[in-house]
């Protein structure tokens, strides 16, 4: 089975909520009952259709990023951040190591494929 990717499966989401508004418009403007009804359904259909793909793009893309949240080593314990004691500690910012930082959600590829 192929994984969606996230961009086109968000614009097919986008197409097929609008095609179910403009399905729901026209079953408005066509006052009579069997086209309203048909309207209706079939808009509510692609409706429900493209908010469950838009949902689980996003609970995809969440889930991505909090494994490689996990997946990242914590820093040694001389390089965390710790709040200052209560006897008189520093407020000076830690040293600057020569880690990179680890990656941010601007940083993760959203569409890279997963083992």
């Amino acid at each position: 089975m192929k994984i969606l990717r996230s961009e086109p499966a968000l614009r097919a989401a986008a197409a097929l909520v609008l095609a179910s508004l403009a399905l729901m418009s026209v079953g408005v403007l066509v006052p009579k009952p069997l086209a309203v009804i048909a309207a209706m359904s079939i808009g509510q259909g692609l409706g429900i259709l493209g908010v469950a793909i838009f949902g689980f793009v996003v609970l995809r893309d969440i889930r991505h990023v909090f494994r490689r949240r996990r997946s990242t080593p914590p820093p040694p314990p001389s390089e965390r951040v710790t709040s200052p004691s209560r006897r008189g500690g520093s407020l000076a910012p830690p040293s600057r190591s020569k880690t990179p930082p680890a990656p941010t959600a601007a940083d993760v590829d959203f569409d890279d494929k997963e083992p």
